[in-house]
């Protein structure tokens, strides 16, 4: 039986706190793509121009499901790409701007925010990325995704104001806003329609809040050790965590390699 398994990025193929796809998940990785019976893809919040700090394993897959669903990839075909209603978009970021909350988006080919301080800074460093570049976002065309700097009460404050919209939090203090219809989820259905996959044959490996979706949806929803409580409690199969061969362990355990 085919199977097709998706990882998330960020602590799941990649270690942010050491800087690294740990070599066992690229031994892993290498095995998987020798195996005719299984298919691998990228499920990430990312955008597909914020590779770099993966580029050494791109190689592996042929599927990519970016920015929470947004865009889907197939052997370099472009599959699907929703981009939102400029209306709607352009209300969400001026209500941002009048709470003076920090904020950002990936448009079609970059990424923007509106301004930043220390503790976005920080943010940024502590998963080795590069502070996008500043402008002010009402100026910039084909924004894909918003996302934003608070806490929980600025989250739970924007999805009031905004129904139309889904406020998913990634960090302690940051989340992204998508449209309703749109996640990791649904981006990991179509991609399986698409070629032809039952969901009871998805395997679907994350860490984080804007996984817990797609955990849930996968035949088989495998958490990293290194994840967040709620997506241990709704996995069917809890691993170690990534920086200590988590992703290696999970596919021998499912004897995939």
């Amino acid at each position: 039986m085919k199977k097709l398994l998706f990882f998330d990025i960020d602590g799941t193929l990649y270690d942010n706190k050491n800087d690294v796809v740990p070599e066992s998940t690229i031994e892993a990785l290498r095995e998987l793509k020798k195996n005719p019976d299984v298919e691998i893809a990228i499920a990430t919040g990312r955008a597909n121009y914020i590779l770099h700090k993966v580029e050494n394993i791109l190689e592996y897959f042929d599927a990519f499901v970016f920015l929470n669903g947004l865009q889907i990839v197939y052997k370099g075909e472009e599959i699907h790409c929703h981009i939102p209603e400029k209306n709607s978009v352009d209300k969400l970021i001026q209500s941002l701007k009048e709470k003076e909350i920090v904020h950002g988006c990936f448009s079609r080919y970059d990424e923007f925010i509106s301004h930043v301080t220390e503790d976005i800074q920080n943010d940024f460093d502590s998963v080795n990325l590069q502070v996008p570049k500043i402008k002010d976002l009402h100026e910039v065309e084909e924004i894909m995704q918003v996302y934003f700097f608070g806490d929980e009460g600025d989250f739970q404050k924007v999805q009031d104001e905004h129904p139309e919209f889904r406020v998913v939090p990634w960090h302690t203090n940051g989340a992204d806003i998508l449209p309703h219809h749109i996640s990791k989820e649904v981006g990991i259905k179509m991609l399986a329609d698409e070629l032809g996959y039952d969901m009871k044959d998805v395997y679907a490996f994350g860490d984080a809040a804007n996984d817990i979706q797609m955990i849930k949806a996968a035949g088989t929803g495998v958490a990293m050790g290194n994840g967040i409580e709620e997506i241990k409690d709704l996995a069917d199969y809890v691993t170690d965590s990534v920086d200590n061969d988590g992703i290696y362990k999970a596919l021998k355990h499912f004897n995939i390699i």
